[in-house]
């Protein structure tokens, strides 16, 4: 038996540990709301504090909701390797974003238009978000919402600063948040 076998054990416990990402406590939404309700604002200063405000609780809450729903408890990409292994059936990108959607759709007009968006479409790293902006206003201007990167603590940022090579899907179709190939069914 390899003398390092123990070590190796505990250093990948460790690692696979590390890759959990937390789900917000209580402050850190509230602080994560306010953040956003701001931002929603710059995008749409005609809408009220109280329409900012429950647009972004919605969001965060959202977010943390499908966290629970999905059963998450790893990083996502570990996460997207459950689902796609039939351990987990939800918690891929587009399942964030089109559950997300549906939320928050409600909530947008008259104020904001929503746009699904992807990064990489049909490639292995492919992503998929929300962008929220204020009405009339092109894609490229608004906040990327994104439950999936931090495994339900919803990120947001401008799409021009974001990580991702972002693109408009299709929006026209039945059911704009879904295109991924390898998931005909959504």
């Amino acid at each position: 038996m390899n003398k390092y076998l123990p070590f190796y054990s505990l250093l990948l416990i460790f690692l696979l540990c590390g890759c959990a990402h937390q789900p917000d406590n209580y402050t850190e939404q509230q602080t994560r709301i306010t953040s956003l309700t701001m931002e929603l604002q710059k995008l749409a200063p005609e809408a009220s504090t109280t329409e900012a405000h429950t647009l972004a609780s919605t969001a965060v809450y959202t977010a943390a909701t499908l966290r629970e729903n999905y059963q998450v408890s790893m990083a996502p990409w570990i996460h997207n390797m459950e689902v796609n292994a039939g351990l987990k059936s939800r918690g891929l990108c587009f399942h964030y974003a089109r559950d997300m959607g549906a939320a928050l759709q409600p909530l947008v007009a008259p104020h904001w238009n929503m746009y699904f968006v992807q990064a990489r479409p049909n490639e292995i790293l492919e992503h998929n978000a929300i962008v929220i902006t204020g009405t009339g206003k092109p894609w490229q201007s608004g906040i990327v919402l994104d439950g999936w990167r931090y495994s339900g603590v919803l990120y947001f940022g401008p799409v021009t600063q974001d990580k991702y090579p972002w693109q408009l899907k299709n929006n026209t179709n039945e059911n704009p948040a879904v295109t991924t190939l390898n998931h005909p069914g959504f």
